[in-house]
């Protein structure tokens, strides 16, 4: 796992940038990753890309993954806590500088989720099985609030949001859900009452809601066993 966690450190920067310039039909030369840092105002979000992926992979492996008894199962439960922040961070970019949640991103998400989980149950069918169980409940539990929150304030939030926290629902199992959901709609609050303190926004005015779902997942996956 340090070699992948090395290898996720160091290229995933560049790859959020492939990805997010694949998703917004760019094209994709070389520079591409450096040219996103050349937008102006704009470039402040890719900067904080740049520095929390890295920082993630080696946060986590450092307080996770540096185990000498780590078993099979558990470095691809591991593994899908990269893919998620990976997903979730080229989502939360989008999301800000377009105010939407493409459904490709969405699917692919899906299919890596699908390819992960294949194995824990190929592993250990009782352990995978159960996790494959938790997964379900994570996204129903998940996907319900989010659901219900949508019904309830007349489409507030959006429908992306609630197919996005679903789908992390199945990555996080439904013993994270409620953490990553806490911590990114805390954080949410916290930022919308600051920026409308400060006339940056009215009451009426929305703030992307991806973003902030993508660290309350950082800080979950951190702190949580």
């Amino acid at each position: 796992m340090l070699v992948i966690s090395i290898i996720a450190a160091v290229f995933s920067p560049a790859a959020a940038a492939y990805a997010i310039a694949f998703v917004n039909q760019e094209k994709l030369t070389l520079r591409t990753p450096f040219n996103r840092l050349k937008r102006g105002q704009k470039r402040v979000h890719y900067i904080g890309l740049y520095i929390l992926l890295p920082a993630f992979y080696i946060l986590f492996y450092i307080l996770k993954l540096n185990r000498s008894a780590a078993s099979d199962l558990f470095n691809i439960l591991n593994i899908q806590g990269y893919i998620l922040l990976f997903f979730m961070a080229v989502i939360a970019v989008i999301d800000y500088e377009q105010k939407k949640i493409p459904n490709m991103i969405l699917v692919y998400m899906l299919i890596a989720w699908a390819l992960t989980m294949a194995p824990q149950i190929g592993l250990d069918v009782e352990a995978g099985f159960s996790q494959l169980v938790y997964s379900i409940l994570g996204l129903l539990l998940g996907g319900g609030l989010f659901s219900a929150v949508y019904i309830i304030s007349r489409k507030n939030i959006g429908g992306g949001d609630v197919k996005l926290i679903a789908v992390v629902g199945l990555y996080v199992a439904v013993h994270r859900i409620l953490p990553v959901i806490f911590y990114g709609t805390l954080l949410a609050a916290v930022v919308g009452f600051a920026l409308i303190l400060f006339g940056k926004l009215t009451k009426k005015d929305s703030i992307p809601l991806s973003p902030f779902l993508f660290i309350g997942a950082y800080i979950t996956l951190l702190i949580t066993n």
